[in-house]
């Protein structure tokens, strides 16, 4: 069995060598195709791969240093923090939204950092979602706090999400699937609602 991820004329082949080469040989003689072997750059995933201790991993810093330069924020100082520490982002007054040009950066710049999780940056999971309840009516703070994110990023922007290996992990226990959650209690400061948050491993490996 092989997965199959195309996107536009790109197609990446994941599954066992014998598996992936008769595949190859298949879409060959049905499509006109360039073989680049072991793919290094995804649809802006910067892939490297550890064949020996079968591990992957993934950033996108070329995709972020773009981002950057789109926003104009390649020249922003670094923040060692994701979010303002002591602050607490709350709903504004309707004297406080943005106008509908800043309103729309806003939104492009949490889109973009959905896509920045859900791919290689799950530890940002919390600011995302935070940053997504204010996507209708975001004020001068809720950029603000978007463009801080980016700051944080921009620093750790070379950070690689690693899948595969079991580092310390005993060989009969590699396949073990753990859960881990918390809760917040009522942090919500608009609605007096609790935030909670999980992750699921496989080894080392995050799943969800």
């Amino acid at each position: 069995m092989i997965f199959v991820i195309a996107h536009v004329d790109n197609t990446l082949l994941i599954g066992l060598q014998d598996d992936v080469l008769e595949a190859k040989v298949h879409l060959k003689k049905k499509f006109k195709t360039k073989d680049i072997d072991e793919e290094k750059l995804f649809i802006g995933l910067n892939l490297i791969r550890d064949r020996e201790k079968g591990l992957i991993f993934m950033d996108q810093s070329y995709y972020m240093k773009e981002v950057l330069k789109t926003y104009e924020m390649a020249e922003y100082n670094l923040a060692a923090t994701s979010l303002v520490l002591g602050e607490s982002l709350v709903k504004g007054c309707k004297t406080c939204l943005l106008l509908q040009g800043d309103k729309k950066i806003y939104q492009a710049l949490v889109g973009l950092l959905g896509y920045l999780m859900n791919c290689s940056r799950p530890d940002m999971a919390y600011r995302v979602t935070k940053l997504v309840q204010f996507a209708v009516f975001p004020t001068k703070t809720h950029l603000t706090t978007a463009k801080h994110v980016f700051r944080y990023l921009k620093a750790k922007q070379n950070v690689y999400l690693t899948l595969g290996g079991s580092t310390g992990v005993d060989k009969k226990d590699r396949y073990i699937v753990s859960a881990y959650f918390d809760l917040s209690w009522a942090d919500d400061k608009d609605h007096f609602h609790s935030t909670f948050g999980y992750v699921l491993l496989d080894s080392d490996s995050p799943l969800l």
